[in-house]
């Protein structure tokens, strides 16, 4: 579980300055959440991936 925390972290580092211009961010974020949490991620591990994003 950790490492998946690690890898979700940096890709979500790496693409947050692209996609943070995007007024449509936060439908794709939620729309991405469901994704995740449908994928067995869990709420707080998005959530501390995504803190500060």
């Amino acid at each position: 579980m950790r490492v998946l925390f690690v890898i979700f972290a940096f890709w979500a580092a790496s693409i947050a300055p692209s996609i943070a211009q995007n007024p449509d961010f936060t439908t794709w974020l939620e729309g991405f959440r469901a994704e995740a949490t449908a994928a067995g991620v869990s709420a707080e591990v998005f959530d501390a991936a995504f803190e500060g994003v």
